[in-house]
């Protein structure tokens, strides 16, 4: 414990330095810290670490082991779990799908696309989706979080090679389709010019200009709509899932298709359709149909 507390005071010295230096120098020792704590501690040392995080830079580790942390008796606190989100993005579509398809009781929080800080803040990384556990800590990685959710190890793990080869085929393009067209929908992430500006310029350096990109849609288009004939061909017949029971294969394909209702004048096979419906009912995640564009 005393290691800890020594740690703690040096962090905090090099965090009370008013400067960018100060509080860089202060991050990474955090975090290993809370690597090294939660291993050895287990929850008490976890919420300890998140504790601190919580205090913010400046006064980062001015609490110490000895006087005000969160007592023994606290540590086995739950408290409700939260996944934060932006609603347009398909890894996080993964998460919200297992919520809802294994009634998980997970409130969401939908951030602002421009905001690096919560993000950052909670697990060192802007990306989401996050899922604040009941202890209080924090887990990212879409997957990680879809395989806790799922506590009774209900999903089917395989993923047959022709679906991983559709979705490799629709990733070449299904972003110039869907980001283009999520800024303009009024989705809360998007709520401030800001957001759009952020999103627009980040996303312009990897698919190329978004103007460009709405005058090829035609193009695209006629390319999705020969992958969803083909994925018909893929669909068992009868089940709640692709390939009968929900499995894998659904957390990974139906945040692609979902994002996808986003574009107008796409023709939609009926199998693929009924799928998307009654996945969209079963998960609680609502399509873009009615804001199609």
């Amino acid at each position: 414990m005393a290691v800890f507390r020594d740690v703690a005071c040096i962090v905090n010295r090099l965090s009370n330095k008013e400067t960018a230096d100060g509080i860089e120098c202060a991050k990474p020792i955090f975090f290993t810290i809370r690597r090294i704590g939660k291993s050895l501690f287990g929850v008490w040392m976890e919420r300890f670490c998140i504790g601190l995080k919580r205090i913010g830079c400046r006064q980062l580790f001015q609490v110490t082991l000895s006087d005000k942390v969160c007592p023994f008796d606290e540590h086995e606190k739950e408290y409700p779990m939260k996944l934060y989100i932006y609603d347009h993005c398909p890894f996080c579509v993964r998460a919200r799908m297992a919520a809802g398809l294994f009634g998980a009781d997970v409130e969401e929080v939908v951030m602002a696309n421009d905001d690096e800080a919560t993000p950052i803040g909670m697990i060192g990384a802007k990306q989401v989706p996050i899922l604040q556990k009941e202890d209080g800590s924090f887990m990212g990685e879409s997957l990680d979080v879809v395989r806790y959710l799922d506590r009774e190890g209900r999903l089917k793990d395989e993923t047959r090679p022709e679906i991983q080869a559709w979705l490799d085929k629709v990733g070449e393009y299904n972003l110039k389709l869907v980001q283009p067209r999520v800024i303009k929908l009024g989705l809360p992430e998007f709520e401030t010019p800001e957001a759009v500006k952020y999103f627009t310029d980040k996303k312009e350096k990897s698919i190329g200009s978004f103007a460009a990109n709405l005058e090829k849609t035609g193009q695209y288009v006629q390319r999705l709509n020969g992958d969803l004939a083909e994925l018909e061909t893929l669909m068992a017949e009868g089940g709640a899932g692709l390939n009968g029971e929900i499995g894998m294969e659904d957390i990974l394909v139906f945040p692609i298709l979902r994002n996808l209702t986003v574009v107008r004048g796409v023709e939609w096979p009926q199998k693929v359709m009924d799928y998307l419906l009654r996945m969209s009912e079963a998960s609680g995640v609502p399509l873009y149909f009615d804001r199609a564009l």
